[in-house]
């Protein structure tokens, strides 16, 4: 009995010892994408349009940026916004004149085919 009741309270220990250098290996990687963090929000304000990186993806985000200044960050977001922005005024392949709400296949990845989309009536 007193070997069970050791064993858990072993448990515990070691648990929550994980939980504590999780808690903190999270809070370092959230210290270390700050500076990255503070431009996206900025261009998000700006720009009307959310940037944010995803909790599970926080890591690799963090290792692809990581040798570039929050400045040289900033201007890439910028540059690649103007390019897919221009890139969806300059296709209009997802629009026909049957159907002008009508979004084919490659504007939503991992689909094939179209998507009807019916625009809803207002109610008086």
């Amino acid at each position: 009995m007193k070997k069970i009741l050791g064993l858990g309270i072993a448990f515990l220990i070691l648990t929550g010892f994980y939980t504590a250098s999780s808690a903190n290996k999270n809070a370092d990687m959230d210290l270390l994408l700050l500076p990255y963090q503070k431009v996206m929000d900025n261009l998000s304000e700006d720009l009307g349009v959310p940037f944010y990186i995803e909790t599970k993806n926080k890591e690799r985000f963090y290792n692809n940026v990581k040798d570039i200044t929050p400045e040289q960050f900033e201007k890439m977001l910028i540059e690649e916004y103007k390019e897919s922005e221009a890139d969806i005024i300059n296709d209009k392949s997802y629009v026909t004149d049957d159907a002008p709400y009508d979004i084919q296949g490659p504007n939503i990845p991992n689909h094939n085919g179209s998507v009807i989309l019916t625009p809803l009536e207002e109610n008086s």
